[in-house]
């Protein structure tokens, strides 16, 4: 049986505090929150005059529940301009993970920013960040890059 792992206070992770408040994306704009868990960043996101603030967890407690390794994201090419997929990743598989990553890309329009984090949790599966970074190489450019995190932007097909 899945058992969601809920992280956080319930305040937004400090990596979007820090970088979606200075981000040029139009505010009535589709915002994605991947693996949501209890909202937090879906909420804070809604704080800063976001609209359109869509939010998906395997769980199903809090967001539109849908399995994200495996299931298509009910959302047409294209119409991202915001991603958020925070600590979800490092609790995918290999398999799950080439799923919602081609995923992302479909979804993601041109100019679209992406958030990942990743968390050695407890149950969280190997991962290499830079083997995920290298994922979006080529249509995407690095807007920021630390150990366990990063923010791209969407620049070409």
């Amino acid at each position: 049986m899945f058992k969601p792992v809920r992280c956080g206070s319930g305040k937004e992770t400090p990596y979007v505090r820090k970088f979606l408040p200075s981000l040029t994306a139009p505010k009535s704009g589709l915002v994605v929150d991947l693996g949501c868990g209890n909202l937090r960043n879906t909420k804070y996101a809604r704080s800063l005059g976001y609209t359109n603030v869509v939010s998906y967890d395997k769980a199903g407690d809090f967001g539109v529940k849908l399995d994200l390794g495996k299931d298509r994201i009910p959302i047409g090419d294209g119409r991202a301009n915001i991603i958020l997929c925070n600590y979800l990743l490092c609790f995918l598989n290999e398999s799950e993970k080439r799923h919602l990553i081609g995923e992302i890309k479909r979804l993601a329009k041109m100019g679209c920013f992406l958030f990942v984090e990743m968390y050695n949790a407890k149950n969280a599966l190997p991962y290499n960040i830079d083997d995920i970074l290298g994922s979006f190489s080529g249509s995407w450019s690095t807007k920021h890059v630390s150990k366990d995190r990063f923010l791209i932007q969407r620049t070409g097909r």
